[in-house]
């Protein structure tokens, strides 16, 4: 039990771009029997407490190995192993690295399955929401709100933190029961070994979670043990992955809606920077798409992120994390998502997306949730229900008083000051400044102040942000 909650903290400590499985694996019936069984994945798995190496040919071979893993994904997982020769992973990183490459191939074979076997790919998908922007600016309150809509659904913790499930085999109120029960208690008793955890993303074994944890199966990140990214500048000169791991994305959410029997709802999905990064795939794959992107200051957010990656590092490294590298790290990880964003919202084919995006002030909405729901909801041709109201009303109330007991030890845990990580306000907005969509996009909550206006259609901008 205590090696699985070990695992399973350190794969929420890397919550927000890990490869990590153990909550998969915690949640996946029969995946301690096949990590046994599947001799590949452990050959590839240096056992000892001080070689911080795993076996990249091995890791290669076993994906590889599996048909069902699609050509673009091996290619990535390949550069994954690659990237990963001169990290120094601690030996809990080894251990999950190694099992979250069995459990991202057996979800590309259960959902590769499904598709041979059902009518996945007729399943009419509806044209989702997908909630983006920086960190900390009320992108989690949104896909919260949006998601209470009885006319909308969402992925869930407990869906995600584990291997697809098959539309075939055990009831689904059963196996989804199962598979929530247990991650919530693992998630409870992380937070006893792991008390920081809370401070810096709150969890829930049902609660909306973001489309980074799926698309991972066929795109890992270095996010969460590097403080420099390689692995998304190699994507962004070979855009054939990150197009092939949205398209099957899309492929996982019809899977998804067919084993529910939910056609008739809309996804509601939140990516925060993964989306930002990938903005002129989402596009490709999701035309008709709905966006929603929210806006707060950058100076305000940087710090909040540079401590969960420094959070990350600590969990899955060897060494101590350099906390100036660190913040260099991120400017340039939201420089760089909002310089792409940016530049797929100019090109011709954005613009049936760009009639579909709003942008949103985050302190229009901490002030008044539900009236700016009502006005996205209005900008999109579409009207609040009572249901709707009535249900984030009383989400609001109940998430009052959860984020009340939250802010106890905080500051002890969470350390979201820019000083500590050799930035500054100034610095902040001057390397955001460099770039075009970086200017006009880092600074645009700020232009939202004071016009009484929190909701602003993309073809609106122009009135508002710096550089138009």
């Amino acid at each position: 039990i205590h090696f699985a909650i070990k695992t399973t903290m350190a794969h929420l400590l890397g919550l927000r771009a890990a490869t990590a499985a153990g909550a998969h694996l915690s949640t996946y019936r029969g995946a301690w029997r096949r990590c046994f069984l599947h001799l590949g994945s452990w050959r590839a798995l240096d056992l000892s407490w001080s070689t911080p190496r795993l076996d990249v040919a091995q890791l290669i071979r076993h994906v590889r190995s599996n048909r069902c893993v699609p050509l673009e994904a091996q290619k990535a997982f390949g550069l994954f192993a690659e990237d990963l020769e001169d990290v120094p992973l601690s030996f809990w990183a080894r251990l999950i690295t190694a099992w979250a490459v069995q459990t991202h191939v057996h979800s590309h074979e259960v959902l590769q399955n499904d598709i041979e076997r059902h009518p996945v790919t007729s399943s009419t998908l509806r044209p989702p929401i997908f909630i983006v922007g920086l960190p900390r600016t009320g992108t989690t309150l949104l896909h919260h709100l949006l998601a209470l809509d009885p006319e909308s659904q969402c992925l869930r913790a407990y869906e995600l933190m584990r291997c697809t499930r098959s539309i075939e085999g055990w009831p689904q109120r059963l196996v989804d029961a199962l598979d929530w029960a247990k991650l919530a208690l693992l998630m409870r008793l992380s937070e006893i070994i792991a008390p920081q955890w809370p401070h810096h993303h709150q969890l829930d074994a049902n609660s909306p979670e973001e489309c980074l944890f799926a698309l991972q199966r066929s795109m890992p990140l270095d996010t969460h043990y590097r403080a420099r990214s390689r692995l998304l500048e190699r994507y962004a000169s070979e855009e054939e992955i990150p197009l092939a791991a949205y398209q099957r994305y899309h492929l996982y959410l019809q899977q998804v809606q067919l084993r529910r029997g939910s056609m008739q709802k809309r996804f509601v999905l939140k990516g925060q920077l993964i989306h930002l990064h990938y903005m002129a795939q989402l596009r490709s794959v999701f035309p008709s798409a709905h966006v929603v992107w929210s806006h707060r200051p950058a100076e305000e957010v940087v710090g909040s992120l540079c401590s969960l990656r420094k959070s990350q590092q600590e969990v899955f490294l060897n060494e101590a994390p350099d906390k100036c590298e660190v913040g260099a790290g991120v400017l340039k990880y939201l420089s760089d998502a909002l310089e792409r964003a940016g530049e797929a919202l100019e090109q011709k084919e954005a613009n049936e997306l760009v009639e579909r995006l709003v942008h949103v002030q985050y302190q229009s909405l901490v002030a008044d949730p539900v009236a700016v729901v009502e006005k996205i909801y209005e900008t999109f041709g579409w009207r609040v229900s009572p249901e709707h109201r009535e249900a984030m009303e009383d989400y609001l109330a109940r998430s009052l008083a959860q984020r009340s007991r939250a802010e106890t030890g905080k500051q002890r845990y969470h350390d979201a000051s820019l000083g500590s990580y050799g930035l500054s306000g100034q610095s902040v907005r001057q390397r955001l400044a460099e770039t075009k969509h970086g200017k006009r996009f880092s600074d645009l909550g700020r232009f939202f102040q004071g016009t009484g206006t929190g909701v602003v259609r993309h073809s609106q901008l122009s009135t508002f942000g710096p550089g138009n």
